[in-house]
């Protein structure tokens, strides 16, 4: 049973549940690990853009450097995008500070390792271990570096604009970045695709993240469109790792109906890997059968993206997801990632 992690790695309240000591134990655990097999580790770090990024960042860098593994910080980024860097930038893990789609009171910390692949539970147990005997990891005799590279953001967007098949220039589109991270990568994404948009939520102050707006609270899109000449809207939540919409009349669709549309068309493509899409237990009956009408078989794994995407790499499935919007392009990426859908 893991004492900390979670079914998305560490999260709470910040300075409650989720302190700096406990973010500085978790780095230093981590990079102790880290060091047994690979004396040079590196990892990168990133956040969403809560008030508590700069107390847990600042943590997790310490504890890393206590440890001896160099660091590199990335700025605010989504989460998808750090999983995609880690691999880009040669590191041997990844950490994102971000509590996902919760109020700004909370925060989180998901650790990644390469291939963009959050930890197997037994990992976890081990950090865990580790953090509760303290005492075991001594400081390293060669402290770890702090370095910069906040252009690693243009490797990401480069990445998703490359993923894109169509022309998008007839459509007029709505964005709602939730406050979070994709307000640094949305704009530019979608203007160079020659896509029409507006955006909102875009204005991140530290505490507005997923306040009233967002893929938790798609009543302020809806809205939105319903008052606009556009064709579709997009929500995504603080670490845009998920992502819901809206039709025209403002009427919600949500990540089965996502999933089932983009199965159907990779099908029709022959591009639907063993004709099959990964769900979860809490999917709507309709998808299932949807899909089984359509000649495509769907396994429901427990709820969470991390047992979504064991059951694709195990089986070698190319998509799978969560009625709340994660979707895994596993061509793409090994993560849910609300720009990419």
């Amino acid at each position: 049973m893991r004492k900390y992690f979670g079914t998305d790695g560490i999260r709470g309240v910040v300075n409650k549940a989720l302190t700096q000591d406990l973010a500085f134990r978790c780095a230093a655990s981590c990079g102790h690990i880290l060091k047994q097999t690979n004396a040079k580790a590196k990892v990168i770090i990133g956040s969403d853009t809560r008030i508590s990024k700069g107390l847990l960042t600042g943590a997790m860098i310490s504890g890393f450097c206590y440890s001896g593994v160099n660091v590199i910080d990335i700025g605010v980024l989504p989460t998808p995008a750090l999983a995609f860097l880690i691999d880009r930038m040669g590191a041997d893990a990844g950490v994102m500070i971000s509590a996902s789609h919760n109020p700004y009171e909370y925060n989180g910390i998901k650790i990644l390792t390469k291939g963009g692949i959050k930890l197997p539970d037994a990992k976890e147990e081990e950090i865990e271990a580790l953090m509760d005997n303290f005492e075991e990891i001594k400081p390293a005799k060669d402290l770890g570096s702090l370095s910069y590279h906040h252009q690693a953001k243009d490797f990401y967007v480069e990445h998703i604009k490359q993923a894109c098949e169509q022309d998008l220039s007839a459509f007029k589109v709505l964005i709602d970045c939730s406050n979070g991270a994709t307000t640094y990568t949305a704009a530019e994404i979608f203007s160079d695709l020659d896509v029409r948009y507006d955006l909102f939520g875009h204005h991140p102050n530290g505490l507005n993240i997923n306040d009233g707006c967002g893929s938790t609270h798609m009543e302020y899109l809806a809205q939105k469109i319903t008052d606009s000449d556009a064709d579709i809207g997009f929500a995504f939540d603080g670490d845009a790792d998920r992502c819901l919409a809206v039709d025209r009349k403002g009427r919600v669709i949500e990540g089965d109906k996502i999933m089932a549309v983009i199965a159907l068309y990779l099908k029709e493509q022959k591009r639907l890997k063993n004709n099959t899409l990964v769900a979860t237990v809490m999917s709507n009956l309709g998808l299932i059968e949807k899909m089984n009408e359509n000649g495509i078989n769907v396994p429901c794994t427990k709820v969470g993206d991390r047992y979504v995407l064991e059951e694709m790499m195990d089986k070698d499935y190319s998509l799978g997801g969560e009625n709340s919007g994660h979707i895994i392009f596993l061509e793409k990426a090994t993560t849910g990632d609300g720009q990419l859908t």
